[in-house]
C-alpha cells in the first residue's frame, strides 16, 4: 500500500522485517475491536494523551500525504494523486481540507495491509492441509502459463473465466476465513424491526459478523467444510449465493476488491507452478485457527511450511 498509495516503499520485504507501521495499525485496530468498533473512547484518549502508537500511526500517515505533496502530482500514479488533484481543483468534490487526505490516508494503510496477508496465509494453510487442491490447482494453470505471454502470467489468464479453479479456492477460503470481520454497522427503522422471532428496537446500530453468515447452513449446504467446488461444478452447496460478501456490500465496499484480488491470483499462481510446499515437520495446521484473533482484520495464527523449488 506504500506503493500504490503513495509511490514509497516501507521495504519491509528488503529488510526482512515488519516496519514499524504494522505495529501502530495492529494496535490501532486491535483496540478498535475490542471497542465494538466506536471510535469516540480512541479520539477522548488521544485528547488525553494516550496511547503513543495511535497517535504515531495518525502521524505517520499525515507524513506520508506530506512527503507525496512535495512531488509534482502527476509524477506517480497512486491514489494520493487522485486525492491531491481534487483538493488542488477549484471546486473539490471531496477533499476540502487537508485533514480529509490526512484521514483517508489512514485508511488507505488500514486497508490493503494485513487483508491480503490473511487471505493468503488461509489458502495456503488449506493447500498444505489437502495436496489435492494444489494438486487439481496446478493442472488448471499448466494450460495458462505462457498461453499471453511467453513464461508468465497475465491477470488475463487468471480471470474467472480462464481459471475457475484458482478463483473458486480464493472465494471457499474468503467464505471460510474472510479478512474482514463485520460489516459496518446499519441503524434499524425508528419502528424497529424483528428476524427471526427476535425484535430490535428502533434507531439501533446493529453490526453482522461477515463469518456468521459465510458459515451459516442457512445459506450454504456443508458450511464448516472446505470445498471450492461449490463455486464450479456443485453450485447446489450454495443456497443462498448473496450470502457472500468478502468484500462487504453497498456504498461502503472495498474499493480494492479488484486489486486484492489480482494479487491474489498472482501469488498464489507462482507459487504453487513453482513450488511445492507442506506442513513444516511438527506442524499440525491447528494454531492457524486457534490462535487468530479478531482486530477488525482478521489475524491469523502462526503456520510454518517448507517450500521446495520445483524442478
Amino acid at each position: 500500500m506504500g506503493r500504490m498509495g503513495f509511490s514509497a516503499s516501507f521495504g519491509s520485504i528488503k529488510a526482512g522485517k515488519e516496519n514499524p507501521m504494522l505495529q501502530y495499525l495492529e494496535v490501532t485496530l486491535g483496540t478498535l475491536a475490542k471497542l465494538g468498533l466506536i471510535w469516540w473512547p480512541i479520539a477522548l484518549l488521544q485528547t488525553f494523551g494516550g496511547s503513543k502508537d495511535h497517535i504515531n500511526f495518525q502521524k505517520l500517515a499525515c507524513q506520508m500525504v506530506d512527503k507525496r505533496r512535495e512531488q509534482a502530482t502527476d509524477e506517480h500514479e497512486d491514489i494520493m494523486k487522485y486525492f491531491l488533484q481534487d483538493y488542488n481543483s477549484k471546486e473539490p468534490k471531496a477533499m476540502h481540507h487537508i485533514d480529509v487526505i490526512y484521514s483517508d490516508a489512514q485508511a488507505v494503510m488500514t486497508g490493503g495491509t494485513d487483508t491480503i496477508a490473511a487471505a493468503l496465509s488461509f489458502v495456503f494453510y488449506y493447500m498444505a492441509r489437502d495436496s489435492t487442491v494444489r494438486d487439481k490447482l496446478r493442472s488448471e494453470l499448466q494450460s495458462l502459463f505462457g498461453r499471453t505471454v511467453s513464461g508468465e502470467f497475465t491477470n488475463l489468464d487468471l480471470g474467472e473465466a480462464e481459471a475457475p479453479y484458482l478463483n473458486a479456492v480464493i472465494n471457499e477460503t474468503m467464505r471460510m476465513d474472510n479478512p474482514t470481520c463485520a460489516n459496518g454497522p446499519r441503524m434499524t427503522p425508528p419502528e424497529g424491526l424483528e428476524i427471526d422471532g427476535v425484535f430490535i428496537p428502533g434507531e439501533t446500530l446493529i453490526f453482522v459478523p461477515i463469518h456468521s453468515m459465510h458459515t451459516s447452513a442457512k445459506y450454504f449446504k456443508e458450511p464448516n467444510s472446505f470445498i471450492p467446488e461449490r463455486w464450479t461444478t456443485r453450485p447446489e452447496l450454495i443456497i443462498d449465493k448473496r450470502a457472500f460478501h468478502p468484500f462487504l456490500l453497498g456504498p461502503y465496499n472495498c474499493v480494492g476488491r479488484r486489486l486484492a484480488m489480482i494479487v491474489l491470483r498472482f501469488t498464489i499462481a507462482y507459487t504453487v507452478w513453482n513450488y511445492d510446499f507442506k506442513f513444516a515437520p511438527g506442524e499440525d495446521g491447528t494454531s492457524i485457527h486457534r490462535d487468530m484473533v479478531n482486530q477488525a482484520i482478521l489475524k491469523a495464527g502462526p503456520l510454518q511450511c517448507v517450500f521446495n523449488k520445483r524442478s
